[in-house]
């Protein structure tokens, strides 16, 4: 078993559940209901009592979140644009990030565009650009067999491995773990079941085959094409595919980075890639969606991509985020279970459906041991001052979990991350069910199975993450979760170490898709392709 640690940044309580931020606004609150106490308006003593039972209401937590924290997201909410769309081809240039949100969220007189909330301003090469900034390097994770490891290969994968690679984004550099659902494209098949179909050709010209032999063999390939041509166009085949993004101020270090991980993660039989310029952008693509030909990004020029990535509208309600009318539901794990497993993101990482991020920014390990060092001391003092027996359980578990972290961050060479975790929801039957209802259609309700946004969040829950749906807060999850190293949530974020991060590794489930092999059948609704004469150490005969 492995621990992520209750809360490293705890603060500063002067009562029970009472901060500074809390006492600050619960004094503001006092001024202002003396002042109307003391005033001579009409019925002044009743409306001071009525501020001060608001004030005490607003400091309150609802749903683990502060009464008054709800009326700042919502004032913000109510000022900002909720709609965005395409009014030009290209983008225009953007200063800094922070100004063109400020301008494009609060400016007024102005048409909100797409392009201006957009983190990436550009694709060349290997690189991400971020409008001068900084960069990304994005590389594609292959999944392995991991169930059939022995504990102690697992281990091996996880902490020397995976660990290893993480422990090397260091200072200003942060990286972001990305699961996204795409489709399968079998072309390659297709091409490998031309080229057989052209060998039997020749076979029977060379006088190999009879008459009957290249008729049912001709045959049986093409029912063969036939077949994968429709996993291609028709019947889509989506899997998760699985990304890891280093983000940097340097190119040549970034890069440097991912090139250090193909080579480690080959020890553990994993062949990762770089992703080359024209897949970045069909990997951005897939950021904001599903439905389109990948292949049509191999015709576009540089000054294209962009174009061709990004939705022509962006909608944002108080829960839900639209692309191109596409509706999506967005949530944020605020709590994370003390005991995991290895592979304990594989169940929340692989769910059909969604997108899933995990950042990840490096603390410096001075500021991380002081920082569990100041939350050691809170987490002390609030043991002494409590007289509840499920509190004082809940303190002690706090206590002993911050206390291994320390003692590994001084002695194990782990780092200490803050870490982000946000779920992204593509909700295309109830996408379905509001086009219909728009256009009149009756929407027969037998026909819709449970919510998906409340299947998703049950599965989590089963899984023992909790999470928030950010009422009020979706432009956030939009920034937070798009790929850039930008986190609207960082001063909440949780501080794990670096081994309890890398135990996450949701690359556990394989399919087995040889390259010139034989469709067989499925498994767990995937076409299963062997190759028979492939050799390697795990396969070293034809048995089955």
């Amino acid at each position: 078993m492995r621990i992520i640690p209750k809360r490293t940044k705890v603060r500063l309580e002067f009562f029970k559940g009472i901060g500074i931020v809390d006492l600050i606004v619960g004094m503001v609150g006092v001024t202002i209901a003396a002042l109307l106490f003391l005033s001579d308006l009409p019925g002044h003593i009743a409306i001071s009592l009525l501020m001060v039972v608001f004030f005490i209401a607003i400091i309150v937590p609802i749903d683990d979140e502060k009464g008054y924290m709800m009326i700042y997201n919502a004032v913000l909410y109510l000022v900002r644009f909720k709609s965005f769309e395409r009014t030009t081809e290209q983008p225009v240039k953007k200063s800094t990030q922070k100004e063109s949100l400020f301008d494009t969220l609060f400016k007024k007189g102005e048409t909100p565009d797409v392009f201006d909330i957009t983190p990436f301003t550009g694709i060349t090469d290997e690189y991400i650009e971020y409008n001068g900034e900084y960069y990304g390097v994005v590389v594609e994770i292959p999944p392995v067999e991991f169930r059939f490891f022995t504990e102690m290969r697992q281990d091996n994968v996880i902490d020397r491995v995976y660990g290893g690679v993480l422990r090397s984004v260091m200072g200003s550099d942060s990286a972001e773990m990305i699961k996204i659902d795409r489709p399968i494209i079998y072309d390659s098949y297709v091409k490998s079941e031309e080229k057989k179909l052209k060998e039997i050709k020749e076979a029977y010209l060379n006088g190999l085959l009879s008459d009957d032999e290249l008729t049912k063999r001709v045959a049986i390939i093409q029912d063969r094409i036939e077949k994968i041509k429709n996993l291609n166009t028709k019947d889509l085949v989506y899997d998760s595919f699985h990304y890891i993004v280093f983000y940097g101020k340097e190119k040549k270090g970034i890069l440097g980075i991912a090139r250090d991980m193909v080579e480690t993660m080959r020890q553990a039989d994993m062949d990762c890639h770089i992703l080359s310029e024209k897949e970045l952008v069909i990997f951005l693509k897939y950021n904001y969606g599903l439905y389109f030909d990948e292949r049509e990004a191999y015709s576009l020029e540089r000054e294209q991509y962009l174009d061709w990535i990004l939705p022509k509208k962006i909608e944002f309600t108080t829960r839900q985020v639209k692309y191109d009318g596409v509706i999506t539901h967005n949530f944020r794990i605020k709590d994370y279970p003390t005991l995991v497993t290895n592979a304990w993101g594989a169940g929340l990482f692989n769910t059909p459906h969604t997108r899933a991020v995990l950042k990840m920014k490096p603390v410096e390990r001075y500021k991380s041991i002081r920082q569990i060092d100041h939350a050691l001391e809170e987490v002390r003092s609030q043991y002494s001052d409590t007289g509840k027996v499920s509190k004082t359980m809940e303190l002690e578990t706090h206590f002993q979990s911050l206390t291994k972290v320390l003692s590994m961050l001084q002695g194990d060479n782990e780092t200490l991350f803050d870490v982000n975790v946000y779920v992204t929801v593509y909700d295309y039957e109830l996408t379905k069910k509001e086009e219909d209802y728009k256009k009149g259609i009756k929407v027969n309700e037998e026909n819709f199975s449970l919510p998906l946004k409340k299947k998703v969040k049950r599965r989590m829950s089963e899984d023992n993450f909790k999470s928030t749906d950010l009422f009020m807060q979706q432009f956030e999850a939009y920034a937070s979760a798009s790929v850039s190293a930008y986190d609207a949530f960082r001063v909440e974020s949780r501080g794990i170490h670096s081994s309890s991060v890398a135990a996450c590794f949701p690359y556990v489930y394989k399919t087995l898709n040889d390259a010139n092999g034989i469709c067989l059948g499925e498994s767990a609704g995937i076409p299963v392709f062997i190759n028979f004469f492939k050799r390697d150490k795990d396969r070293v005969n034809s048995n089955v």
